[in-house]
């Protein structure tokens, strides 16, 4: 039986791994190589994520519009069904003041007039997710909220513009009676392209104005 001692254990545990560091050497990448390659797959790693990050806060801010544009038309719905117009016209007598004819920018203190939302979320409604609020002097902007109701309140529209229009383009109903959805067609950077929910034949024709977020606020 061969006896190994202290030393020789030591001794060939070294040379092992030597051995096995002269092997990796050979064969396989330098610690530089190693770095190279990753910084390549991080650089493009983050060109690809950016990428992605902007397609995808897009198309998120525009689930947020239509979520908004339905909650509105839906409120001036519940308006339009108690007292037989659409707000914001001269035809509806029936109204508060300030739920006549004063214009697409008093839409929201007609809201609130009539006690169908608070201050806040109010605010928090009319925001558009890449504007923030519509304020007065800010028509260069087009990402804003806009209503529009025909003169005798039989019917109305409430538009806004979407980042990402070809796939709303195809997901809406061309049609000009009832009620529908529409785009208006045109670019965005040119300021066309408005997307609209619109309610009532009289909608369709309807011209729109930006629901001015301090305005409806009383502010």
């Amino acid at each position: 039986m061969t006896f190994y001692t202290k030393n020789d254990l030591i001794i060939s545990y070294i040379l092992k791994n030597t051995t096995m560091m002269k092997n990796m050497k050979t064969k396989g990448f330098t610690l530089i190589e190693i770095l190279i390659v990753i910084t390549i797959i991080g650089v493009l790693a983050a060109l690809s994520a950016g990428a992605l990050s902007a397609l995808g806060g897009a198309k998120s801010r525009d689930a947020v519009r239509i979520s908004d544009l339905n909650q509105i038309a839906t409120m001036v719905g519940s308006l339009t069904n108690r007292f037989h117009v659409a707000p914001m016209t001269t035809n509806g007598r029936k109204y508060p003041d300030k739920c006549k004819d004063g214009g697409a920018a008093m839409l929201g203190q007609c809201f609130l007039e009539l006690k169908m939302v608070d201050k806040q979320s109010l605010l928090e409604l009319l925001e558009d997710p890449k504007q923030g609020a519509n304020v007065p002097g800010s028509s260069s902007n087009i990402f804003q909220y806009y209503y529009g109701v025909d003169a005798q309140g039989n019917g109305y529209k409430i538009c806004a513009y979407m980042e990402d229009q070809g796939a709303f383009e195809n997901i809406n109903a061309q049609g000009s009676t009832g009620d529908g959805k529409e785009y208006t067609g045109g670019t965005l950077n040119a300021g066309e392209g408005m997307n609209c929910i619109v309610r009532g034949e009289k909608g369709w024709s309807s011209s729109v104005e930006s629901i001015n977020t301090t305005t409806a606020l009383g502010s």
